[in-house]
């Protein structure tokens, strides 16, 4: 008898773990009602400057502060599971991951920084409720690059498994 696998069983074998990677991938993904909240919390964020005259700090430091909360109850089993995701405890993603996506948005917030502001007055001037509608517009963006953010994590994750084994 030989130790080698048949091609059939192999094939299955292939195809459930392609499976289960599917479903880790699922259940890392952000729940509704946690991109539902961030989506408020955003909206909220852009409307106190088109709202209020002179918000100053506050409205900063209140999502930097509901951030930090989501990231670190998102990453506790208790957390994990009060917010919706499929599999509790920490979820870790690959450094390569995080770098990469950490990169982008570092790459994103000063491309916009650098190209909003020297028109700020003008917008504030001219343009209604452009926070808000600037952060309606960066929703829209982050719904439709999901997808796309899933593609990244499972090319990612195939690129790790080759190089591990």
């Amino acid at each position: 008898m030989t130790d080698r696998p048949s091609a059939e069983r192999a094939a299955l074998a292939l195809r459930e773990a392609r499976e289960y990677q599917g479903a880790a991938l699922t259940a890392r993904q952000e729940p509704l009602r946690v991109k539902v909240a961030l989506a408020l919390v955003g909206l909220a964020f852009g409307a106190s400057y088109d709202v209020f005259d002179d918000p100053g700090s506050t409205p900063v430091l209140m999502v930097t502060a509901v951030l930090w909360a989501h990231g670190i109850a998102s990453r506790t089993p208790r957390g994990a599971a009060l917010l919706g995701y499929g599999t509790t405890g920490a979820r870790n993603r690959p450094p390569a991951y995080v770098l990469a996506v950490l990169t982008a948005v570092a790459l994103l917030m000063a491309i916009g920084y650098f190209t909003i502001t020297p028109h700020s007055a003008y917008l504030n001037d001219h343009v209604p409720y452009w926070h808000t509608m600037g952060m309606l517009l960066l929703i829209m963006v982050t719904t439709a690059l999901t997808p796309l953010d899933t593609r990244f994590r499972k090319w990612l994750f195939k690129l790790i498994s080759k190089r591990a084994g």
